[in-house]
């Protein structure tokens, strides 16, 4: 993770002059590193990773890295849960000492039965009613599941300097549906209106980034000019 500080506008698009957090992916390396972990918690919360990267020929010009992950998450509210793959490769090449070729691909879906809260009486105070009651359908449901695939060329100068040209595709696909309450609470029958939600969206994008970063000595420091454009 990167975190610059500063008018960053300038190179993430309009803002405010604040910060970026910048999530860096993972890059192939030039010797083996395997790292796995798995957690398990309260509520049938269970998580496991496997991160593995490597050289993939003998000279170590042709480099690859796999990682994959799965969170399986119930809550103490009943019937809410999360289920949360991710799946990550990326394959890099040197096409000269000072010239890299990199590919990529990532796939993660979120599958939930969301919970919204319970409804409250009218004055501000809630039914007295168990810490695990569910407010909802049997069939909520929010999915959001997105696949981002990459391909640059860098090529690294002796001064410093980098030039980068990129491309990304991501596709997205968003399905929801559920219910919740929309009304406060009657406090003879404890009855909640309810509203159901449905929606369905597609998002494609296709980015292209091409970046020049060259330094240069100006009274007595270290300068740094950067030049691009993408679209």
């Amino acid at each position: 993770v990167e975190v610059w500080r500063g008018p960053t506008g300038l190179l993430q698009g309009t803002g405010d002059p604040g910060g970026t957090i910048n999530f860096v992916r993972k890059r192939a390396q030039d010797s083996y590193g395997l790292n796995a972990r798995a957690l398990v918690g309260s509520e049938r919360h269970a998580y496991g990773e496997i991160d593995v990267t490597g050289p993939l020929d003998e000279d170590g010009r042709l480099r690859g890295r796999l990682v994959a992950s799965y969170l399986d998450r119930h809550y103490f509210t009943d019937h809410a849960t999360k289920q949360l793959p991710m799946l990550y490769g990326t394959l890099e090449y040197d096409l000269a000492p000072a010239t890299t070729l990199s590919i990529g691909t990532t796939w993660q879906r979120d599958d939930s039965r969301p919970f919204f809260g319970l409804a409250a009486y009218d004055n501000g105070t809630y039914p007295k009613v168990p810490r695990s009651t569910y407010l909802g359908a049997a069939w909520n449901r929010d999915i959001q599941q997105a696949q981002r695939s990459f391909i640059e060329l860098e090529r690294r100068f002796d001064d410093g300097g980098t030039a980068k040209l990129s491309a990304i595709g991501v596709r997205r696909r968003n399905q929801g549906e559920f219910a919740w309450g929309n009304s406060f609470a009657d406090r003879q029958t404890g009855d909640v209106a309810m509203i159901p939600y449905f929606s369905r969206d597609r998002t494609n994008e296709a980015i292209v980034d091409a970046r020049l970063t060259r330094p240069w000595q100006w009274l007595g420091q270290r300068q740094e000019i950067s030049v691009g454009a993408s679209h």
